[in-house]
């Protein structure tokens, strides 16, 4: 046996409770290991991409920082160059973006992002397109379509805004969306999907599960002068997911507002979309003037990330977005609610901004080795067209500060107008139709008008014989063995279509006897229905909550309902117990004191749907 000096052991002993010290110091969140994170690829590619991990690790750092060595300290957030752009639109003569990129890392020079880009420019505003990268942004593969509306649903207009984390075997997407038509993209609500493949099929939240009609996960509850709720953002904290949303609505005088607002859900319960707690307003981004001790300006949604060195978390919007003068703009947080200002960076951000995400991995987190990366849509400079867009990739920097650093605050940004050289490559990108909803009488052949798109948005039509079909109600429609769909029995009901891998929603309706085709302007109201089953408001609350239904129509149509449009349609509003709250002018809820009633909508024919009021 070999002798061991004492020496030796009382060095021994000495590091070991050094270690034990140390791992007691530890105050971040715990994550479990493996059931948020990524699925396990093979132990042969693991083995080959930690050696190249390793290798770049080594170029870059002898000693990586571990977790909560800042812990305490301010976060210094720097962009280390002006970047490169990863999309340019073709001309300055038509829309063409690829804004508000969600971006998720795999930790090995992986990265999944999810883009809002055009719509069909007729029936929906936005839809979500995907992309990946094997060299950390440097270059990427082909693009596809992955979300789409739901036709004659509470997503009808649009999905955009996205943002992406992944739990249990699901990557989960958020994105806003609204069916106010009237208003140009007003009252906007959350909603959320999921798919076991980045690329998707994507389930949408239902209500209940996934899959079918969408229903929102964040309901707008406000007036409807207002862009409404929308733009989330994730983090996940060991089984609790963090999510963030815009707050655009009125006060109960009716002045704008503008906030973030903070809730949290227990993944593990699998009905955890319907059962969100709200935690509080984690930013006010109200406009506010110069006489104040900070301006905000046309300040936008907030991208969310946890940095793990220290502890804290990160979010990071664009102030005076679309402006000459727009800058990158930073807040830190302890407890992921309540966020300070930190800074504007100036320095290497492109003028004309908006819509900004920051890197992270599967659960919005930023770890110490993690090359960390913003992206960001812009204008350029004097540029007023709208949805004329470039999209850049940026390297950042993290430094941790005893004292806040706002020295970037008076730097200049980079005036520079944007380049015109759209997709670099040409493929199919997915599956849509000219009418994304059909209407035919029973016994009629409906014609959609089916064609696929490129990456620039050129198109060509699709025999309808190579169109396949799932999801839908055999009862209401047939399939025919040449591929027509054939109108069967009064109703409506949405199909999958799909062709070479790609897929989107279709919309059917079958005409009773009561509609005809050649007369879809001249329908009665057939339902009424609210997006909550219940409103909580109080008086302490800053914004207004106010009755918005949702009516359905004898021809199918889903729309939302302006006070205007309840006095055309002869909509009345009653209140069981008045002295609890009372409905005011544009349907504005008044609390008047604690208590629960229920509010009751009436239409002539009997039609009417209720919803109860709390009043804290």
């Amino acid at each position: 046996m070999k002798y061991i000096s004492r020496k030796t052991v009382l060095m021994c002993f000495i590091a070991f409770c050094i270690s034990v010290f140390l791992v007691s110091c530890g105050t971040a969140p715990v994550l479990k290991e493996n059931s948020n994170n990524l699925p396990k690829k093979n132990d042969k590619a693991i083995s080959s991409e930690n050696a190249a991990v390793s290798d770049k690790t080594e170029e870059k750092s002898s000693e990586p920082v571990a977790p909560g060595s800042y812990a305490g300290k301010h976060i210094k957030l720097t962009l280390e160059d002006s970047g490169w752009d990863i999309f340019a639109p073709r001309s300055s003569l038509m829309q063409d973006y690829r804004y508000g990129p969600s971006l998720m890392s795999d930790g090995n020079g992986g990265i999944d992002a999810y883009f809002s880009s055009p719509g069909d420019t007729t029936h929906e505003f936005d839809w979500f397109t995907y992309r990946h990268s094997d060299d950390g942004g440097e270059s990427w593969g082909d693009e596809k379509i992955v979300l789409t509306p739901t036709p004659n649903s509470a997503d009808a207009l649009s999905v955009c805004d996205p943002d992406v984390f992944y739990y249990d075997g699901y990557y989960y997407l958020g994105y806003t969306s609204t069916i106010d038509e009237t208003r140009n993209g007003l009252c906007n609500s959350a909603f959320i999907a999921r798919s076991e493949n980045p690329d998707g099929p994507f389930l949408k939240w239902n209500g209940k599960g996934w899959g079918g009609m969408p229903k929102p996960l964040i309901a707008y509850d406000g007036v409807n002068l207002a862009w409404g709720e929308g733009e989330p953002s994730f983090v996940v904290v060991g089984d609790v997911l963090y999510i963030y949303s815009t707050h655009d609505s009125y006060t109960h005088t009716l002045e704008r507002m503008k906030a973030t607002e903070v809730r949290t859900a227990d993944l593990t319960d699998p009905m955890w979309p319907s059962r969100l707690s709200v935690e509080g307003i984690a930013v006010d981004r109200t406009d506010s003037t110069g006489d104040d001790e900070y301006t905000f300006y046309d300040c936008d949604s907030l991208d969310v990330a946890y940095v793990e060195a220290c502890e804290k978390f990160l979010a990071v919007c664009v102030n005076r977005r679309f402006q000459n003068s727009s800058c990158l703009l930073y807040f830190e947080s302890d407890d992921g609610v309540n966020f300070e200002r930190v800074s504007e960076i100036n320095t290497n951000v492109i003028c004309g901004a908006h819509n900004v995400g920051i890197i992270s991995d599967a659960n919005g987190h930023i770890k110490p080795s993690d090359q960390v990366l913003i992206g960001y849509a812009y204008s350029g400079s004097s540029s007023t067209a709208w949805g004329i867009w470039s999209t850049r990739l940026v390297r950042a920097k993290l430094e941790y500060t005893d004292e806040i650093d706002r020295s970037d605050e008076q730097a200049d940004n980079i005036r520079q107008a944007i380049s015109y050289f759209g997709m670099e490559s040409h493929c199919k990108i997915g599956v849509s139709a000219t009418y994304v909803t059909g209407y035919e009488n029973i016994g009629e052949t409906f014609d959609l008008g089916y064609y696929y798109l490129d990456n620039n948005y050129n198109t060509a039509a699709i025999n309808k014989k190579d169109i396949a079909y799932t999801d839908y109600d055999e009862n209401i429609i047939s399939i025919g063995k040449d591929g027509s769909v054939i109108a069967k029995n009064p109703g409506m009901t949405i199909a999958n279509i799909h062709y070479e891998g790609f897929t989107r929603p279709v919309c059917f309706c079958v005409l009773g006897e009561s509609v005809s085709s050649g007369d879809l302007n001249t329908f009665r109201l057939s339902g009424l229905n609210m997006f909550m089953d219940e409103l909580v408001i109080s008086g302490d609350d800053p914004y207004a909550v106010a009755i918005r239904p949702t009516a359905t129509f004898t021809n199918y149509v889903m729309r939302e309902l302006s006070p205007e449009d309840m006095e055309k349609l002869g909509i009345k509003i009653s209140v069981d117990d008045e002295s609890i709250c009372t409905v005011g002018d544009l349907n504005i809820l008044k609390p008047i004191k604690e208590g629960e009633t229920t509010v009751h909508l009436t239409a002539p024919g009997g039609i009417e749907c209720a919803t109860k009021v709390i009043v804290k």
